[in-house]
């Protein structure tokens, strides 16, 4: 078995979803043809960088459409009662 590790480019965490979102699942997809693939970023994550972009794309990669949904939401406690 093969594992690869998939980089996304930390540049594209400032890009608006609509950019950001098919990269994520360029991403993936790249990912596929290994029996495994871990999914990371380039360089880590920018300084100001919005958490809930974070979670928007964990969610993404995890195929969480409830978690995608919280991260929209933004985590300013409304989205959790």
């Amino acid at each position: 078995p093969v594992v690869v590790q998939g980089n996304l480019d930390p540049a594209l965490l400032a890009a608006p979803w609509e950019v950001l979102a098919p990269a994520v699942d360029a991403c993936l997809e790249a990912g596929t043809a290994a029996d495994g693939h871990i999914v990371n970023l380039g360089h880590g994550v920018p300084p100001g960088t919005d958490p809930d972009v974070l979670t928007r794309i964990v969610a993404r990669v995890h195929g969480s459409e409830e978690w995608e949904r919280t991260a929209l939401a933004g985590w300013d406690g409304a989205a959790h009662s």
